[in-house]
């Protein structure tokens, strides 16, 4: 009976902490924003519109009018990141897996040591097109709208599928 009570008690802490950090959200009047809301998809796009109970974000497509208290979270862009690192990465993987299966298929008319070369040579011929890739794909990287932009910051927002966790120390 004690857990029960526990978990009720816990249940509606939580639920209040929830309520009550809607209502502590700063949405910016003008600006790209990242709005994570109740009920609703991620909306990416600019204000066009805020009012005490309605934020109005023009996203790629359309407007979307956002009620202020299903709000959960307001980010703003605090920059650009290009995926090299990712691309390299994944372009070494995959590199190194056809080089690899390559190597394989001829390990009987091949000389000794040709999968591993072939491994190593898809690899390094993957992670320089994957890197070359990742250099190209860029996106923005997003900040707490509350936070100042000096100050790190731990961000917990609901997803659809669990919670999003995210930590951002400031650069030195």
């Amino acid at each position: 009976m004690k857990r029960i009570l526990s978990a009720l008690a816990f249940s509606a802490a939580a639920a209040l902490a929830g309520s009550a950090q809607a209502q502590r959200v700063a949405i910016p009047e003008s600006g790209r924003v990242r709005i994570t809301a109740t009920g609703h998809p991620r909306v990416v796009g600019d204000v066009t519109r805020l009012t005490a109970d309605t934020v109005t974000i023009r996203g790629r497509d359309s407007l979307v009018a956002l009620p202020r208290d299903q709000v959960r979270l307001v980010e703003v862009p605090d920059g650009r990141r290009r995926y090299l690192g990712t691309g390299l990465a994944a372009g070494f993987g995959i590199g190194a897996v056809i080089g690899g299966t390559l190597g394989a298929l001829c390990h009987d008319d091949c000389p000794e040591g040709t999968v591993a070369l072939t491994t190593f040579l898809g690899g390094a011929g993957g992670m320089i097109l994957g890197a070359g890739i990742g250099a190209m794909i860029t996106g923005d990287i997003w900040r707490d709208a509350d936070a100042p932009r000096d100050a790190a910051t731990v961000t917990v927002a609901p997803e659809r599928r669990g919670v999003r966790l995210a930590v951002r120390l400031p650069s030195p």
